[in-house]
């Protein structure tokens, strides 16, 4: 029998059984990813990764492990949830497979994301909600060149992709393979948790403790982690036409921006 863990607009996630083990059943409408999974899975870590058991491109369906646990987003305090997922950075990151050319994997390469979404970008929106300033400097931090030092990402290694298995070691899942330099495979993790929280003083206490767990140097982290946060509001507003959460997304990206700028008017 099937239970339905997981389902939204792009796809459905179920734990089912095949050969009398239990498995993650996904169908996947998201047709690009499926396919850039099918492609490129096969390059990244399973120890640390859940393992893709069989792919069925007719029904975009795939069959993956079952890691069993809890996500790191279940784990209190926060302090714990990131010195688990340190740990877990500290063991992943060495292994990423480096990418040597962006022009190999344009496809999946996050320069070229950025140039794609430019095109559906209205400025009445922009102006309407109030992020001129941050769209000048998201524009001018996503210019800058990022050809050099590619490796291939998990691409959205958050505190719900994260498990912490019985055994107490954390796994990866739900891969979403894009190629870029590694400061941005932090940035997922570090965007969830500082999503939604609007005193400027808990922000940069999360975000320097996240900052100091994970060993990261201000000038790597904090432009990626502002571009790459950005990003995801433009591809919310403007591709998934969504402004359901237009002041969290504000918010959490005018504080990036002023600790970016060091509270510089612009």
């Amino acid at each position: 029998m099937e239970k339905l863990l997981y389902k939204n607009n792009r796809g459905s996630i179920f734990l089912t059984e095949k050969n009398g083990t239990h498995v993650i059943k996904k169908i996947n409408m998201d047709r690009d990813n499926f396919l850039r999974i099918k492609k490129y899975g096969h390059l990244y870590d399973h120890k640390l990764l859940c393992c893709v058991l069989e792919m069925c491109p007719d029904e975009r369906t795939m069959y993956l492990e079952y890691v069993k646990g809890r996500t790191l987003e279940q784990i209190f305090p926060f302090e714990r949830r990131v010195s688990a997922a340190a740990e877990f950075f500290c063991a992943w990151i060495p292994g990423l497979e480096k990418a040597d050319c962006s022009a190999k994997y344009g496809e999946i390469y996050y320069g070229e994301r950025i140039r794609r979404i430019k095109k559906h970008i209205s400025y009445t929106v922009i102006k309407q909600a109030g992020l001129e300033k941050i769209y000048a400097y998201y524009e001018k931090l996503a210019e800058r060149k990022t050809d050099s030092g590619l490796y291939l990402l998990h691409g959205d290694a958050h505190n719900k992709n994260l498990i912490m298995q019985d055994n107490g070691r954390v796994k990866l899942v739900d891969l979403s393979p894009v190629a870029a330099g590694t400061e941005f495979e932090y940035s997922r993790f570090f965007e969830n948790e500082l999503y939604g929280v609007n005193s400027f003083q808990e922000f940069y206490y999360r975000y320097e403790f996240m900052r100091i767990a994970f060993g990261l140097e201000h000038d790597r982290i904090l432009p990626a982690l502002f571009v790459d946060s950005c990003y995801r509001m433009w591809q919310t507003l403007f591709i998934h036409q969504d402004d359901s959460e237009i002041s969290k997304m504000k918010t959490i990206n005018s504080f990036l921006m002023e600790m970016v700028t060091d509270g510089l008017e612009l």
